[in-house]
């Protein structure tokens, strides 16, 4: 059996940036508490907090360049759009969907790096993970 047009047409899905930063600090703040904290040789906690402040920047980083836009075209390619506005082709490593809730994919861009996005209600509208998580479940046996 045919699959029907609708399921053929791309997906397109804008993502909003997740409120995280104040996550980030309070993470951050945690952490840092943790180490002074402890009973660590002094050497070993300012290792520890020099890797967890460097891990914070790396963190603060990747999340301003992050996805924006997303595209699955019908012949199965993918193509991100970062922040800044620029287009990537992907291909898709894995996905993974708890229904319109939740969704997790990775791919790999054309430059060879991974490329990471959650899908939650507070970063995609309603519709656009409703059809996101359709296309996961379905893709495999869509023959478009």
């Amino acid at each position: 059996m045919k699959s029907s047009d609708n399921s053929c047409n791309n997906l397109l899905l804008d993502v909003r940036q997740a409120r995280r930063h104040w996550y980030l600090l309070i993470l951050l703040a945690g952490m840092l508490l943790a180490i002074g904290l402890s009973g660590l040789a002094t050497g070993l906690r300012i290792f520890l907090f020099c890797w967890v402040l460097l891990w914070t920047m790396l963190a603060w980083h990747r999340q301003s360049r992050c996805l924006q836009r997303l595209v699955w075209q019908g012949d199965g390619a993918w193509r991100l759009q970062d922040t800044e506005g620029n287009w990537c082709a992907a291909r898709l490593l894995h996905a993974w969907s708890a229904g319109p809730t939740l969704s997790a994919l990775v791919w790999r861009d054309e430059q060879g790096r991974k490329q990471v996005l959650l899908v939650t209600p507070g970063t995609a509208p309603e519709p656009g993970r409703r059809q996101l998580a359709c296309h996961l479940r379905w893709r495999s046996l869509a023959s478009c």
